[in-house]
């Protein structure tokens, strides 16, 4: 198993909330100088890929034939093969990648190194790949053809040779440290002062067998080595905006270079569950794209991405927390790793204006096969909200929660006024919550007062003033209406609980203590001392921990153990009342509710339809969330009707500007059940793309198009026609037929 590194270069993502003022385009001007300025000099943490030099080495250039970049061995003689290259003082980094391809041996051997000044001697450190029987590792040699000392490292690494080999080394102080394939790391004494002149060299030797089983892809020099380096990337500006790590297609992650800058990867790691993957060194342009995979299989030349292997990925199962990337200053971006239901699908980033969200941020792809090196496909526009809110949970608790991670909220305490003395509990896991308590027996009373005020950072680095006065106010009574059961979980995943979610319509503290709710013949009290927040959504289980690992999107504060009735698979009467016996809320459900087309049942939930007009009061979970959205009412259950199907836009421009890059098809309708089938075709009648075959839907799911024919090439400009054959629940057909441009100008 490998980790594949798959370079994709994309315009700035969706940005259409940035204002065109004179800050953007100052941003923009020093964007185009910080490019340039890499093409012709020298910034601080680029590279310069010593191969695109060919004027500079000298040798045996005439064995090597170029193609783009890579030089591969193309000699039909047995012999060697040596160049070199003047290397300069203040050049601190290098990183090297290439395929041998075969065993090696005394005959077949591989070895790099330099030269240097030695007061009156030429002197040399080789590493070499090579000569049997040694231990199939690196050997470091001192001095030429000298093997009475040699030192081995990366041992059993080289049995068979290798196939895009990666190594990165850099001069830290007076070492060289030395990073194998992203994650196996060994420093050594540099044998040389940093005034020493000195030459780079590698050298071949082979059989006329060998004579074209080997490769330089990439051999990049660096002006600074490992620890300057990984200081030029900041929090917020490289982030994880996609990934797979479960179901049977190649696992990946995708990182974004989402800055005006560039950024250079040395000594980033990606940390999942306790598992490090050290992440291999790699310069990224402004809003550049960089995945990691495990995989080298069809997959990935079908979507035009060339891969080169570094390592290996965890999959879910294997992965107990959440993750972090980070380097040598400290976390760049917390993340929620979520394990969804869903064997065939990647997990993407919804808004990159807001990357450092807790939860409500994910959501599986709209492409099955995910969109790894491209935009997501569900990229979204909202507004970063900069306040955290305040939840009064019982009259001696209260709980601030952030909307985003931050790394420090130690110092919140001193900027905290309340009328009774408090204690702070410590952060969350998540790094977005702080609890106060009370350290009075009586708790706080109907319009006691909590008073924040200061500045503090958030985990994009942005100094936020915070300044506000909260009120505590007692809960009232809910009447009909004001408290709806939401969404239901009755045949949960095996391992998982089931659970029943409750929501408040109002803007006003709910008090559901003495609230009752009624399974079938049975019922009893709620029995919540806390307070419903305004719009809160709040779950009840058996098992709220079990509930917490399985449903990932669910809120620790919202989450409540309830002695909860088997929910039966074949339906259930449902009701709320409260201490009056006024009716708040039926919610019964049956076995119908569910969407027809879904095989399996197990681990889709059923939504409340809020709003609207239709018939029917529940559809199953949405995809997009995983068929189930545990604590929170997703966005997609708010709108009111829609026609059946309708485009978000009548002109597709895939240009990678954020503004129509992709074409968003919406499936509305008053409970709209069935299957789906969408072709493109061009004005000729030539079918371009199947973009779904016989796809069960409902509404509120959509379906994107990118512009690209079934063999991911861009499709030209012109007028395109959508066929949408739609077969309802009863077998139902009906065809929608819809233009839609296409723009590459």
């Amino acid at each position: 198993m490998y980790i594949s590194l798959i370079h994709s270069r994309q315009q700035r993502p969706n940005l259409k909330l940035l204002l065109v003022d004179l800050k953007i385009l100052l941003c923009v001007i020093i964007c185009i100088l910080g490019i340039s300025h890499s093409i012709f000099g020298t910034v601080p943490c680029s590279g310069v890929n010593l191969l695109e030099d060919k004027e500079s080495w000298h040798g045996d250039l005439q064995h090597f034939d170029r193609q783009g970049h890579q030089w591969i061995l193309a000699d039909k003689n047995a012999q060697e093969s040596r160049m070199d290259i003047n290397w300069p003082i203040d050049r601190k980094g290098l990183s090297l990648n290439f395929t041998m391809d075969f065993p090696p041996s005394d005959n077949n051997y591989f070895e790099f190194g330099w030269m240097y000044n030695d007061i009156s001697d030429t002197s040399s450190i080789t590493f070499r790949i090579g000569r049997s029987g040694r231990g199939d590792g690196i050997m470091i040699i001192n001095e030429e053809e000298n093997m009475d000392n040699v030192d081995e490292i990366f041992q059993g690494q080289f049995q068979d040779g290798g196939v895009n080999v990666y190594l990165d080394l850099s001069f830290v102080g007076s070492n060289i440290l030395m990073t194998l394939n992203g994650h196996d790391q060994t420093s050594l004494a540099l044998p040389w002062t940093n005034e020493v002149e000195l030459t780079f060299f590698f050298r071949i030797v082979y059989t006329t067998s060998r004579a074209d089983k080997w490769v330089l892809h990439k051999l990049t020099q660096y002006s600074l080595g490992i620890n300057h380096l990984s200081s030029e990337v900041d929090r917020g500006e490289l982030i994880v905006t996609e990934w797979m790590l479960d179901g049977d297609l190649p696992a990946f992650i995708e990182l974004l270079n989402y800055s005006d800058k560039i950024l250079c990867l040395h000594a980033v790691d990606l940390i999942l569950g306790g598992i490090w993957i050290k992440m291999p060194n790699l310069v990224l342009a402004p809003y550049e794209y960089a995945v990691l995979s495990d995989d080298s299989s069809s997959y990935w030349s079908s979507r035009d991405i060339q891969p080169l292997f570094i390592g290996e990925l965890p999959r879910v199962e294997s992965i107990e927390s959440n993750g972090w990337l980070k380097n040598y200053n400290g976390s760049i971006q917390y993340l929620p790793l979520l394990s969804y239901p869903h064997p065939r699908s990647s997990v993407e980033m919804k808004s990159i204006f807001q990357s450092c969200l807790v939860v409500g941020n994910w959501a599986l792809s709209a492409d099955e096969l995910g969109s790894p090196g491209q935009d997501n496909t569900i990229f979204e526009t909202t507004v970063p909200v900069h306040q955290p809110t305040v939840v009064f949970l019982t009259s001696n608790q209260a709980s601030i929660q952030w909307p985003y991670w931050i790394s420090d909220l130690t110092l919140m305490a001193s900027w905290i006024q309340s009328q009774l003395p408090f204690n702070v509990e410590e952060n969350s896991d998540s790094g977005n919550m702080m609890t106060l308590n009370i350290d009075d027996d009586k708790g706080w009373s109907h319009g006691d007062s909590l008073g924040f005020g200061g500045t503090y950072v958030n985990c994009n680095g942005d100094v936020v003033v915070w300044d506000t006065v909260v009120y505590y106010v007692k809960g009232r009574l809910p009447h009909r209406g004001e408290l709806l059961v939401s969404e239901i979980m009755y045949n949960p995943h095996p391992g998982c609980p089931e659970y029943i979610e409750l929501y408040n319509t109002t803007k006003d503290y709910l008090d559901l203590e003495e609230v009752v709710l009624q399974l079938g013949n049975q019922n009893q009290k709620l029995s919540l001392t806390n307070d419903m927040p305004p719009y809160g959504v709040w779950i009840l289980t058996r098992h709220p921990e079990e509930l917490l690992d399985c449903y990932h999107s669910a809120q620790s504060e919202a989450v409540f153990e309830y002695s909860l009735y088997t929910l039966n698979n074949l339906g259930l009467t449902m009701s709320l009342t409260n201490s009056e016996n006024e009716v708040l809320d039926d919610a019964s459900y049956g076995v119908d509710d569910i969407h027809p087309f879904w095989l399996d049942s197990h681990g889709i939930s059923l939504e409340r339809r809020l709003f609207g007009t239709a018939d029917r009061v529940w559809k199953s979970g949405y995809r997009q969330y995983g068929f189930n959205s545990a604590s929170f009412i997703p966005e997609e259950n708010k709108r009111a009707d829609q026609p059946e199907l309708y485009l978000s836009t009548q002109v597709i421009t895939p240009d990678g500007d954020g503004q129509h890059d992709r074409l968003i098809i919406y499936i509305g309708g008053r409970g709209n059940y069935g299957s789906l089938t969408i072709n493109i075709f061009d004005l000729n009648g030539k079918k371009i793309n199947t973009l779904a075959n016989n796809l069960p839907i409902q509404e509120g799911d959509f379906i994107i198009w990118d512009g690209r024919d079934s063999r991911y090439n861009p499709a030209p400009s012109g007028l395109y026609l959508i066929w949408a054959y739609h077969f309802d629940e009863l077998g139902y057909e009906k065809t929608h037929k819809l233009t839609c441009a296409l723009s590459r100008q």
